[in-house]
C-alpha cells in the first residue's frame, strides 16, 4: 500500500467557475475517497474552506496513493490564496453525475441535514466535516449536543441500502442466537463425553481394567465434574444474556422509528 498521496485542487466558485489551482501538497492517507485529510490541509496550509466535488485525475500504479487531482468549491471568496494555472474541467452536464460532485451538492446536502436533525431537537452546533466523496456514496459527519451525527448520500439505486441492511440483520439475528445457544448447550456435553471416553482409552491402551479405573478416578470424574458446574454457571449467564436480547429486539422491532 501506498504511503500517501500527492494532491492537487482545482478551485470553483458556486457557480461552477474554475477559479484556478492550490499548489499540491501531501496527505499520509493514500484512499482516493478519503477527502477529511485533503480538507483539514487545505485549510492548515492555504487557510481555504473547501468541499471536495470529485477526482479529475489519478496517477498512480496501484488502486491507492500517487498524483490525484481534485475538484473542489471554495467556500467563501477567495482571498490571497495562492492559485496557478488549473487542470482543464469539463463544465458541461452530465446527467449521471451525483448531486454530491456537483457545486452547492454538498451545501445543499448539509441544509436538508439541519431541517431534519432540527426536526427531532438534535441542532448542529459546529461545522461540518467531509469525510469522504466518491461516485458511491458521500459521507458528512455533523456534530450535535448528543454527539456525532452521519449523513451519508447515495445514488438512487442504492436508496433502500439501509431497510435492506435492517432486515438482513432482523433475519440473521435470530439464526446468530440460535447457533450460539445450540454450541453452549453441546460444547459441555461433548466435552464431558471426550473426558470420561479416557477410561476406555488408557484400559484399551494398557490392556487393564485398572489402568482405566484409575484414570477414571483421578483424572475424568474430577474434570467432568468441574465442566458440569461450569455449564450450570454458562445456563444462568446465558439465559441472562438471551433474556435481555430478546427484550432489546422486541424494543428495536416495536420503536423502530427511534
Amino acid at each position: 500500500m501506498a504511503a500517501g498521496r500527492r494532491v492537487s485542487l482545482v478551485l470553483s466558485d458556486g457557480n461552477g467557475d474554475v477559479l484556478g489551482a492550490l499548489p499540491s501538497f501531501t496527505v499520509d492517507d493514500p484512499w482516493w475517497p478519503e477527502v477529511g485529510p485533503v480538507v483539514s490541509a487545505a485549510r492548515e496550509r492555504f487557510g481555504a474552506e473547501v468541499v471536495v466535488l470529485r477526482m479529475l485525475r489519478v496517477a498512480s500504479d496501484a488502486d491507492n496513493g500517487g498524483d490525484v487531482t481534485y475538484l473542489a468549491e471554495l467556500v467563501g471568496e477567495p482571498s490571497d490564496l495562492p492559485l496557478g494555472p488549473a487542470l482543464r474541467v469539463d463544465e458541461g452536464e452530465e446527467p449521471l453525475r451525483a448531486a454530491w460532485a456537483r457545486p452547492g451538492g454538498v451545501a445543499d446536502t448539509i441544509a436538508w441535514a439541519d431541517d431534519a436533525l432540527a426536526g427531532i431537537g438534535r441542532p448542529r452546533i459546529g461545522p461540518a466535516d467531509q469525510i469522504k466523496t466518491w461516485n458511491l456514496s458521500s459521507v458528512l459527519r455533523l456534530p450535535t449536543a448528543a454527539g456525532d451525527v452521519w449523513c451519508k448520500s447515495v445514488p438512487p439505486f442504492l436508496t433502500h441500502e439501509g431497510a435492506i441492511i435492517e432486515l438482513v440483520g432482523m433475519l440473521v439475528r435470530p439464526f446468530a442466537l440460535t447457533m450460539r445457544l445450540a454450541a453452549n448447550m453441546t460444547g459441555g456435553h461433548i466435552a464431558i463425553l471426550a473426558i470420561l471416553s479416557f477410561v476406555f482409552l488408557f484400559t484399551e491402551l494398557f490392556g487393564r481394567a485398572v489402568a482405566g479405573i484409575g484414570v477414571g478416578l483421578a483424572v475424568s470424574i474430577p474434570l467432568a465434574v468441574g465442566i458440569s458446574g461450569l455449564e450450570i454457571l454458562v445456563v444462568l449467564i446465558q439465559a441472562y444474556v438471551f433474556t435481555l436480547l430478546t427484550a432489546v429486539f422486541i424494543g428495536m422491532a416495536i420503536h423502530v422509528h427511534h
